[in-house]
C-alpha cells in the first residue's frame, strides 16, 4: 500500500483492532473523545484488560511520515499507579512498498 493510506489507517484510532497483533491487545475498546477528524491534539480514551485504561492524546502528527500518541495508564482500581507512555510511528516508502518503525 502506499504510505498515505497506511498512514491514514493506523492513524484511525477506531482502526486499532484492525492491525494491532492479538498477543500485543491490551485494550478492550476505544474511543474519540475529541470533536473532529483525527490529528494534532485528538484525545481518546481505552478500556484495557485487568480493569485498567488510558487517557491519550496524539502530540505530533505529521502526515504522511509521523504520528506520536502519549497516554496516561493505571490497571486495577488504584489511580495513583498511572504510567505515561510514549508509542511514535515513523512512515517510509521505499519503492513501491511502505515501513514503519515504532518507537516506544
Amino acid at each position: 500500500k502506499h504510505v498515505d493510506h497506511v498512514f491514514e489507517f493506523i492513524s484511525d484510532i477506531a482502526n486499532y483492532s484492525r492491525w494491532v497483533p492479538e498477543k500485543s491487545k491490551f485494550f478492550i475498546e476505544n474511543e474519540i473523545t475529541s470533536e473532529g477528524s483525527i490529528g494534532l491534539g485528538t484525545t481518546y480514551f481505552d478500556r484495557l484488560k485487568w480493569y485498567g485504561k488510558a487517557i491519550g492524546e496524539i502530540v505530533e502528527f505529521q502526515p504522511p511520515f509521523k504520528i506520536k500518541f502519549q497516554q496516561r495508564t493505571s490497571f486495577g482500581f488504584v489511580s495513583y499507579n498511572m504510567s505515561i507512555v510514549s508509542i511514535e510511528y515513523i512512515f517510509k516508502s521505499i519503492l513501491v512498498s511502505c515501513y514503519i518503525w515504532r518507537y516506544q
